[in-house]
């Protein structure tokens, strides 16, 4: 009896930022949020007592912010502080348990992030950025799937992470700008949580991209892969079911910027 685990969260973020003065500017992002996740597991039936198949599929909206600050203490230097606010997705669906049609709830309870970089004007046309982030993962531990008397935590052992990374940036053309980097993250999911539904390890990714720009719209695509990452999980720490877990994958993101 299989098991299986789909989660996306998307989003469609509003955006606006001032100049304060010459070298200062601040901006403020409101995210609405629809949150969508389908689980295949075994649980226990407590008609028959056996493992049965359990299903379900839930969907919801949500919402969290965001505020951002450039300064420029140097014609050659920006510095950047940005925090993303706690926030939450709302999900619903329904699932056949225990012989009967039962409600399934969670609220995912998004977490707080704070970033930190700096850029530095190498040459004409090219800069090289550095940057770090904290996210308040270990959040995510609060998040319970709720169906009839069964309680799932959806992130068991749920950890902070913390990333790092580095990135080029050159200026192609007056209209075009591509850029590349890398970057390292510490695992979110502990050992004691870890199972065939959800697992994670640190993590390395590489990632090159490019903006357009028309006018006043900009057009952003960035690719990227994630490297085998792997985890060991000894018999006393399991949740489910001991041995090594690895992880890797693709990455690709777009967006559209309007300037005011």
């Amino acid at each position: 009896m299989g098991a299986l685990s789909e989660t996306a969260i998307a989003t469609g973020a509003l955006a606006l930022a001032r100049r304060l003065r010459e070298d200062v500017w601040v901006g403020i992002e409101v995210s609405p949020l629809f949150g969508y996740l389908r689980n295949r597991l075994p649980l226990p039936d407590p008609l028959s007592g056996m493992l049965a198949q359990t299903k379900y599929t839930l969907r919801g909206p949500g919402i969290q912010g965001m505020v951002g600050l450039t300064w420029l203490p140097h014609d050659l230097v920006s510095l950047g502080l940005g925090v993303r606010t706690p926030g939450a997705v709302w999900l619903d669906g329904s699932t056949e348990y225990a012989g009967g049609r039962r409600d399934v709830d969670l609220v995912i309870h998004m977490p707080t992030q704070v970033f930190a970089g700096s850029t530095l004007h190498v040459a004409e046309r090219f800069d090289v950025s550095v940057a770090a982030r904290w996210t308040d993962s270990s959040r995510f531990g609060r998040s319970d799937i709720e169906f009839a008397a069964v309680s799932l935590p959806l992130v068991p052992d749920a950890k902070d992470e913390w990333r790092t990374g580095i990135a080029a940036i050159f200026a192609a053309r007056d209209d075009i700008t591509v850029r590349g980097g890398v970057d390292y993250a510490t695992a979110i999911v502990g050992d004691a949580g870890a199972s065939p539904l959800l697992f994670d390890s640190d993590d390395v990714k590489i990632h090159a991209g490019a903006w357009y720009r028309l006018g006043s719209w900009t057009l952003h695509l960035t690719g990227g892969y994630q490297f085998e990452g792997e985890t060991g999980v000894a018999p006393g720490e399991a949740l489910v079911l001991p041995g090594r877990y690895s992880n890797r994958g693709g990455i690709v993101l777009f967006g559209v910027e309007y300037r005011l």
